[in-house]
């Protein structure tokens, strides 16, 4: 196309179509912005519930954790201060050192559901990631690993043993 003496020609080129172009950063993104929107980018709805019942699951846990810790924090302290507060609830029931190993317990588990809550939140991360750089992988039955038990018993022994079997597995892959 040529408009005037001045003009150079300018060739055109085939645009790329959104169905050819999968950004593994609008994925990432996505995930990060709402956990499970990444995976629905890339086509993997399965995935979806799986990563909202670990979050789902790592936050009821937190709540409940932090539920019982704070209980046997606010007996501690009612059980320790030299005021005359009301008696705690687990007054008759636990000891001082009982009352404190609880809260011990539930800390500790209270930070073990906010790393688990921080993971599962990291993996839809990188899992939206990882499958949008895969997403245009090609699949074929050509590329095939297959992994089968093995048993191997050995000629000679060293060993006075009747059952010399050495037990493994064994992996053939197929790149044809």
């Amino acid at each position: 196309m040529v408009s005037g003496q001045d003009s150079i020609p300018v060739k055109s080129y085939p645009v790329d179509t959104p169905a050819t172009k999968h950004s593994p950063r609008a994925a990432t993104i996505m995930s990060a912005v709402l956990p499970g929107l990444g995976q629905a980018y890339n086509k993997k709805y399965w995935k979806i519930p799986v990563i909202y019942a670990g979050i789902g699951v790592s936050i009821y846990y937190l709540y409940l954790n932090t539920t019982e810790y704070n209980r046997y924090r606010t007996a501690y302290i009612y059980r320790t201060d030299s005021l005359a507060l009301p008696k705690d609830e687990f007054d008759g029931l636990y000891s001082e050192a009982q009352i404190k190993s609880g809260i011990e317990y539930y800390q500790r588990y209270r930070d073990l559901s906010v790393i688990a809550l921080v993971a599962m939140y990291a993996i839809n991360i990188v899992d939206a990631t990882v499958d949008a750089h895969l997403f245009n992988y090609d699949v074929s039955e050509k590329v095939s690993l297959n992994i089968k038990p093995y048993i191997y018993t050995p000629v000679y022994s060293y060993s006075n043993q009747s059952n010399n079997n050495i037990y493994g597995l064994r992996c053939y892959i197929n790149l044809k």
